[in-house]
């Protein structure tokens, strides 16, 4: 895939950085890094890497510490772990955190002890039973800080503490392995409730049903629960991609969302693997721009408006094929095949932006401006 040959050059330089970093990951698993354009990172990247990629530490044991247990980064991503039934999920109390007497270079190591206050899945962990489960993190608060890729860095870790986390036994008993985990101030967090819904939805096997309330999600869905639907309607085995497209573009249309939240859903939209380099002008790649343009026609807001540019940008002045010909008719088609909004009002507000815009905005928009008139211009006959 070429991400690198956009015409726009600070755009064009901004891809070469993210195409690098893909090349990097994609061989480890890692399917979905688009979201980086944006400051939210991509849903499940952390625990993705972290099951895929770090390479364990060896722990020194702590006083009942378990020697030789592997260490992973702790995900905040507890999203990303309900779709893995094998992973139990609770909502468990901090009873005593057990660091090592020394730290391991700049990390402190350690175990916590566990009390499971509630379990919303788990065939081996119940109410009131215990467990624990080893930890890393940076040995100081300054440092902790600026490691937040890692969870453990932004947990306070103090008994009494209550933590939503997905986890998973080790060969040692009452011995378990963090995969991820979030902080709450009290059983009743609406992250709770989030939570509950999400893995409802998950365990539903009729596709329409899960359709309808994954489309319920995306709209009423503030944190975990819109999270699992971001991420739900991306994976092949819960949605196709077309109908992924469609729920998002719905919700997109939705009147009880923000501006803000609705350019949120089209960067999850204009993601791989829903708008798909390889299929070209496909009627799903056509509905994906035909949104993407529309909200960048309707957003008067200079700020999004751009960000709507951007997103357009991305995905209609990439490289769709080495032969330049072919390149050219394949954009020329995923554009061409848009019947709202019309080219002109796409060609209207472009023009403006390329007349008053400045800098790389103004340079953008006349990128977009060419390959729009060109690809809607009437056929020339000689």
């Amino acid at each position: 895939m070429n991400l690198t040959a956009m015409p726009h050059a600070s755009f064009r330089n901004q891809l070469r950085t993210l195409a690098i970093s893909w090349a990097i990951l994609v061989p480890m698993g890692v399917s979905q890094l688009l979201g980086s354009l944006h400051d939210r990172p991509s849903f499940g990247l952390v625990y993705q890497l972290s099951a895929l990629t770090s390479q364990p530490s060896r722990l020194v044991p702590a006083d009942g510490g378990h020697k030789g247990e592997s260490m992973r980064v702790l995900s905040s991503d507890l999203a990303a772990v309900v779709f893995d039934r094998s992973v139990s999920i609770v909502l468990a109390k901090v009873v005593r955190v057990r660091p090592a007497p020394e730290p391991m270079g700049s990390q402190e190591v350690g175990t916590i002890d566990l009390e499971v206050l509630r379990v919303f899945r788990s065939e081996l962990l119940s109410a009131g039973s215990s467990f624990d489960v080893d930890y890393s993190r940076m040995w100081n608060d300054e440092l902790r800080v600026k490691n937040r890729i890692n969870q453990w860095n932004a947990l306070s870790l103090t008994q009494g503490d209550l933590l939503l986390m997905g986890c998973q036994p080790q060969e040692v008993q009452k011995h378990w392995g963090a995969l991820a985990a979030l902080p709450l101030t009290s059983g009743e967090d609406p992250q709770v409730e989030e939570l509950i819904q999400a893995i409802r939805i998950n365990e539903v096997r009729a596709p329409e049903s899960r359709y309808e309330l994954l489309q319920q999600a995306l709209v009423d869905g503030k944190g975990l629960l819109l999270d699992y639907a971001l991420e739900a309607v991306r994976r092949g085995d819960k949605v196709p991609r077309k109908v992924g497209a469609e729920l998002l573009e719905k919700a997109m249309a939705s009147e009880k969302i923000t501006p803000d939240e609705r350019l949120e859903l089209g960067r999850r939209l204009a993601d791989p693997p829903l708008f798909d380099q390889v299929s070209g002008p496909d009627a799903t790649n056509q509905g994906i721009i035909a949104a993407l343009a529309q909200e960048f026609v309707a957003d008067s807001d200079k700020e999004r408006r751009t960000s709507w540019a951007e997103l357009l940008a991305a995905r209609t002045l990439m490289e769709f094929s080495e032969d330049p010909e072919k390149d050219r008719e394949i954009r020329n088609s995923l554009i061409r095949g848009i019947a709202r909004p019309s080219p002109e009002e796409v060609i209207s507000v472009l023009s403006s932006l390329s007349h008053h815009g400045t800098g790389e905005d103004k340079e953008l928009a006349k990128e977009l401006l060419d390959a729009w008139r060109t690809a809607t211009q009437p056929p020339h006959h000689p």
